[in-house]
Order: C-alpha cells, then structure tokens, then sequence
C-alpha cells in the first residue's frame, strides 16, 4: 500500500483535550510555572535588602497580582475593576508584607500603614535607592518588592490568560526582572545563572502551551528540551567564566545623588583654622555621661582626597549606595549626651564610633532636619544641620587603639578607598627617603615610621607670622608640597601634618582617613574652638582602624629664620641687563609626540585591535546557543539542497518547507502525509501554494524515474516562494524569533543516534553481550519496517 493511501489518523486523536484531571490543571500549571519564572527574576532585588522579608513580600505581591487577575478573568471584569482589585490587594495584603513596623500588632492594616504604602509608590523609589545597603523594612523600603512583584505578576497573568498573545507574559517577566536588577547592587551573585535559569523557565513553560493539548509524550519533549537549555547555559556560562572575569554592572542607584550629595557642604578639615581663630574660648559643645578616661571626640570622617581638600565621601564604594543612612534611635544606658554650643553645623560630634542617636530636644522644630549615621566610620550627620541648643543622645562603640600588636599583621586592604588622583612630587620623595633609610617591614611599622617623619618637623598655627614665621592655610597639593620642601624645617599644624600622611599612605596603596576632632573634653564636659585636633587613621586585619598622630607638639615650634635682627647692609651691584629668551614651548621643552618611536604607535594600535577582537570573540561566546541555532538550519539546507540523489533533494525540499513552518509556530502533526502537511499549511498561509509542493514533491518521489535536475532546481525555486510568502502572513515578531527558534532541530534523531553508537561501543568492548543478539535482531526490524520512511517523508 502506498503512502498516499494509507489512512490518517483522525485529527481529533492528536488534539484531543488530555484525558484524565479538571480543566483547570492547564491555568495551574500555567501559574506554577509563571510563579516560578517570577521568582527567578525578582532573585535579584535580594542583593539590596537584608533578611528574607523582602521575598516575603515578593511572594505575596505575585500570588496577589496573580490570583487578582484569574479572578478578574473568571468574572469577566473590565480593566477597571480589574485595576480596582489590584488596588484592594495592594492596601489589604500591603501592611503585613511591606509596612510590618507601622501595621498594627505587625499585620493588620492602620493609618499608618497605609500612608507608608500610599507615600511609598512615589517615594520609595527613591528610598531604595538611596540609602545603603542592605535595606531593612523601616521606612518603607519593602514597598518597592511587594509592588513590582504585584505589578509584575498581574501584567504577566493578564497577558497569558486575558490576551490574545499569552506568549507576550515572557515579556512581562523579563521586564520584572529587568526592573528587579535596576534596583539592585553593582555586585550581584550569579548574574548568567539567573539569567540562564529564567530563560530555561519560559521555553519550558511556552513549549508546554504549545504541547499541552496533545496526548504525546510532551513531559518527555518538554525534559529533552530542557536538558538541551542547561547544556547550551553551562556552555555559555563556562565561556564567560573563562574568558572574562566578574564585572560590576550599572544599575539606577549609580544615577542617583545619595542624601549628603544634595548637601553643598565644604570640606570639614578646610575650615580647621576657623575653629581656634573664630571660636576659640567659645563653647562648642558640651557632652554628658562620657565615659572614664581621656577621651577623643570624632566630628568628621574625610577619606577621599582630590588634590584641593580631603572631604566625606557621600557614596559607599562597595556597593554604589549611599554611604550614609537613616540612624537608629539610641537605645543604650551608657548613650553619651551632646549640647549643641557655639558652632553648629552637618556635623555631630560622636565619641568613639557612633551606633546610633536620638535628637532629645530639637532647637528649630518647624524646619525638616534628619540624623543620618555612617554605618562604616561612625559618623554622625544632621541632614540640614544642627541649630546652637539641640541636644542629642548617641550610643557609641570604642574604637581601637594604636598598638604594637599588629606589627605581626597587614594593614586591611580590602578597604575600598579612592586613590589620590595626582602626585605631589616633593612629598613623595621625602616619604621614599624615610621608609629608604628605616628598616620598616610591615605595613604598621611604614605607616609608624612616617607619622614618626612628620612629627620631626615644627608646628605652626599661623597666627603669630612676626614671631614663629608666616604658615599658610589649606592642605591642598601646593600647600603640601610647600611642606615638604625643606625637610628641616617643616611647618604646619595638625590641618597639614594629617593631611600629608594619609596622602602618603594612599600612595603606598593602604587605606587610609583624616579624622577631624577634639583631643580633649574639660572637666566640665566642654569643648571650645582651641581643643580642635586632626589625625589618621589606618585599618590593620583583625584590630580595625588605627589611631595615628602625624602633629608635633605644640611647643615645638620653629626657630627664627634670622637670628640677628639688625641686618647687615651689602653694596650696591648693578645688575646685567636681562636678555630677552625664547617662547617657552622651545626652551628644553620637546614638540608633542617626541621620545615615541613609530613603532611604539603602531604595537599600541595592534594590541587596542586585538582587544576589540578579544571582546568580540567574548560576546560570540556567549551569544554561541542563539547563532548556533542558526548556523545548524542553514547547514542543514545546504547538506539538504546539495544532496547527491534528485529524490533526496526534492525530499529534502519539502522537509524544509515543514521545518521552518514550525520555525513560524505551526504544529505539525507527526505520522501526517504531505498532502494533509499541505492542507494544513494551507489553512494557515492561504496565500503559499502547499498543496501543490505536496502534490509535487509526490509526483516526484513516487514516480517513475527520476526527476531531472532542472525539476529538482524548480521545485527548490517555489519552495523558497512558499516560504517567503508564509514569513508575509507572519507577525515580525514571530519572523525575528524564527530564525534562532529551535523548533525545527532534529533532536531526538540526535539523541538516539548518540545511544545508538553508545550502544555499539558499549557491545564492542564485551558490555551487555548476553543481551547482543537480541539488541542487534530488534535494531533490524526496525530497519525492515522503516525501509519506506525517506520516501515517505
């Protein structure tokens, strides 16, 4: 019996609804696995908040999207209600999940509650995003989580079962996880995992819509698939791991001013001389319940240096966040009170490292102020400033001491710190002439060593120029440099002397920080303007940050630099005329580009190209699962239109036809004859004559003879029409997807190729030989009764 007169299985077998389970076993599944790819693409908002209440609150906003929107679908709302419901979810679910600290008993909704939900979908954008991280749940911050789960889900939702495009949800959930990413940190775990994950998730997910309604075998497509997915991900990921390594990526916080940012505040240590000039028997500030002993009062914290002034840095550079956040209230016994005197200002005085704070008497209450603490240093900063009669309570945490005890250990390079962006070529001579002439050998004994250096020379306040010599203000590059260049007789105060050695500690490459303070608290509990004080401070493993006093005393001042005062009179010498020189851009001075060999441009040329190849070759990789799809189909038609046999050719042909018509999205029912193939092709591309191909393609695999090739070549020609009038009847979306869709690749031939000769050599080496005979009788049948199948297909 002929192909074309062996009867079809009806259409019905195939399309069937599965038998067995209600009719909504297909909308569960749906939102297992939607769920699922949801939670996959919010992983990353995990990276900014601390604890697991923020996948609380994602979880809750996806089965709330989600069971809003099937809801919705199951009484037929409109988008308004639908919306109205969404809005229901968010204020009755919102409390318990994203306002836990202003529910009432932690879950029911409350006034409060509800504010910080309503104030939170326009401001806690911005929160997120400017306080550093890990976020917590106190103002707000879970917002952000609950509602892009919320919003993400039901988009998602409405397009799978609401739309006319239920593919479309995919990109509802790569979006989700494109905004969860955006809210998350530059660092982020296993970035390509996440992303490989998702996309195996979707696939899986949208091949099983795809097979859902057919009695197959669609678990084991839908495993094979799956297993093809992992593979192609471990293959990308493995080539990212080997040709590159771990970047950071750029996400919204990196665009946005953290809180101090807004601030246009000077440099604390620039002002230093105005302390004891303006203020310096006025009160500034006055502490309570210190703790016994001398004690050193910390103002501010300045780490970063630009060549002008060492200043606060506003932004943590770990993680591109605000290095500055919202302090917790103070609530130890042993908290140190602060009066606000003289001098307010940004800044709050903290002993030791400050933990907490607690403004108990707020001297301007109708302005908008906020304490805001450095987790990091220990600073303490009044968003907007404190007002003279303010008073504080500040919990606080001792900080190391300068001990000979991390001579053993290395200075704590792990710290981030931004090194210097210039070189001050008299400092770090001097410097290079120190650590040269000692025999320092740990990074404790360097730093020991220069501050020893610096404080060989002579202090200076500036405010005696007759008696002690003119000393200017500043720490800048010049004023540093003019330091350094007479090393027997360095001159400044405790503004230069810190500023000079974090300088040259940064240049050896070891974090460092100038601390702006108070030495000494009277035994009032007063500071005034005179007791202001400047020192560094270096952290060493195991010990933290370090006390390091770079000042010398301060009676330690210069001598005169004339100690005769009457000066003695010299002869008058008439001086040679001064002769006009050449312009400056001649004297000595070689023309731009000079001292380069040619060739020296030409290797730099050479390695820029090879780096630009080296990154190509990188996203090639990478990108080597989607344009191997690719590169597969069009061998395939080249191996298909170069066949050797005309029969195979035209064969070959209409194989092609059918391929990329699943590329497109049709289902072809498997075990179909070409002329239903057609049919059916037919009824979804009217304007592509498929039914004649089949006819055609026919006629000339069970005809008499062979086709010629002019017939071969003509029946390839109106293949490629009828393709290219299906890709017109296809939406561009379906066409840019067809060509590295995977539909059309033989994998289960591939697959059982691969055990066939798996097999074979299993049986070559003596391995299943009691079974041999058998396996090989079976493996001939099959070839017996499928001798028919290429003319067939």
């Amino acid at each position: 019996m002929s192909a074309t007169t062996m009867p079809a299985p009806p259409p019905t077998a195939r399309h069937a609804a599965p038998a067995g389970g209600p009719a909504g076993v297909p909308v569960a599944v749906d939102a297992v696995l939607l769920a699922l790819a949801l939670g996959i693409a919010l992983w990353p908002l995990g990276d900014a908040y601390a604890g697991g209440r923020w996948a609380l609150a994602a979880g809750v906003g996806v089965l709330a999207g989600g069971g809003a929107t099937l809801l919705a679908a199951r009484l037929r709302w409109g988008p308004v209600l639908s919306v109205l419901l969404l809005a229901v979810a968010f204020l009755v679910l919102g409390p318990a999940v994203a306002a836990p600290h202003q529910a009432i008993a932690g879950v029911l909704p409350g006034v409060d509650a509800e504010r910080t939900l309503v104030v939170g979908v326009v401001e806690s954008w911005r929160t997120a995003l400017t306080l550093p991280v890990p976020l917590g749940a106190e103002r707000g911050e879970l917002v952000v989580p609950f509602l892009v789960a919320l919003l993400g889900a039901a988009l998602a939702a409405s397009l799978a079962w609401r739309s006319r495009w239920p593919g479309a949800a995919g990109l509802a959930v790569a979006g989700t996880y494109v905004a969860a990413a955006a809210f998350g940190t530059r660092d982020a775990e296993l970035p390509l995992l996440r992303g490989v994950l998702l996309l195996v998730v979707l696939l899986v997910w949208s091949r099983w819509r795809a097979l859902r309604h057919l009695r197959a075998s669609w678990t084991r497509r839908v495993l094979l698939g799956t297993v093809v997915l992992l593979l192609a991900g471990a293959v990308g990921w493995a080539g990212a791991t080997l040709v590159g390594e771990r970047g950071t990526r750029e996400v919204l916080r990196d665009h946005v001013d953290p809180p101090l940012a807004e601030v246009q505040f000077k440099s604390p240590l620039a002002a230093y001389r105005s302390f004891y000039k303006d203020h310096k028997n006025d009160v500034l500030f006055t502490f309570t319940d210190l703790p016994a002993g001398d004690v050193c009062v910390r103002l501010a914290t300045m780490d970063t240096f630009d060549g002008i002034v060492w200043n606060v840095s506003a932004t943590d550079a770990r993680t591109g966040t605000s290095a500055f956040g919202p302090a917790p209230a103070a609530e130890h016994g042993d908290a140190v009170g602060v009066e606000v005197g003289a001098r307010g200002g940004l800044w709050v005085p903290t002993v030791g490292r400050a933990t907490g704070a607690t403004r108990e008497h707020d001297a301007a209450p109708g302005e908008r102020r906020e304490l805001l603490l450095n987790p990091g240093s220990g600073a303490l900063a009044e968003y907007h400033g404190s007002r003279t009669g303010d008073t504080y309570r500040v919990d606080w945490e001792p900080g190391p001491l300068c001990t000979n005890d991390a001579r053993a250990v290395g200075a704590d390079r792990s710290v981030p710190f931004t090194a210097p962006p210039l070189t001050i070529e008299p400092l770090d001579e001097l410097t290079d002439e120190w650590l040269a002439g000692a025999a320092a050998a740990s990074d404790y004994e360097r730093v020991v060593e220069l501050s020893a250096g610096f404080a060989d020379g002579y202090f200076n306040d500036g405010l005696d120029p007759r008696k002690f010599g003119y000393s200017s203000s500043g720490h800048g590059a010049k004023r540093l440099a003019d330091l350094a260049a007479d090393p027997a007789r360095m001159v400044g105060n405790d503004e230069q002397y810190a500023a000079a050695l974090a300088y040259s500690v940064q240049r050896l490459g070891i974090p460092a920080r100038v601390v702006l303070g108070f030495e000494k608290v009277r035994a009032d509990g007063t500071v005034t303007g005179d007791d202001i004080a400047a020192w560094v401070e270096v952290p060493f493993e195991g010990h933290g940050w370090m006390r390091f006093d770079p000042t010398p005393p301060e009676d330690r001042t210069p001598p005169p630099q004339n100690d005769s005062p009457d000066e003695v009179p010299q002869p008058y010498v008439v001086q040679p005329p001064v002769l006009p020189q050449e312009p400056a851009d001649v004297q000595g001075v070689p023309p731009e580009g000079s001292g380069r060999d040619a060739d020296d441009s030409i290797w730099d040329l050479l390695w820029r190209i090879l780096g630009w190849l080296w990154l190509a070759l990188r996203v090639l990789l990478v990108l080597a699962p989607i344009w191997g799809v690719w590169l597969l189909k069009r061998l395939r038609r080249r191996r298909r239109r170069r066949a050797g046999d005309p029969v195979t050719r035209v064969s070959g042909g209409w194989r092609e036809l059918t391929d990329r018509a699943r590329d497109l999205g049709v289902r072809m029912p498997a075990g179909a004859t070409r002329a239903e193939h057609g049919r059916r092709l037919a009824e979804r591309f009217p304007d592509a004559d498929t039914v004649g191909l089949a006819v055609a393609a026919d006629r000339h695999v069970f005809g008499v003879g062979q086709p010629s090739r002019s017939d071969v070549t003509a029946f390839w020609v109106d293949v490629d029409t009828a393709v290219r009038q299906m890709r017109r009847q296809t939406p561009r979306w379906r066409r840019a997807l067809a060509w590295a869709s995977p539909a059309s690749l033989p994998w289960r031939d591939v697959v059982r190729r691969v055990s066939g000769r798996l097999a074979g050599a299993a049986r070559r080496i003596g391995i299943g030989a009691a079974g041999g005979r058998a396996s090989r009788k079976g493996f001939l049948r099959r070839r017996g009764s499928s001798s028919g199948d290429l003319r067939a297909s």
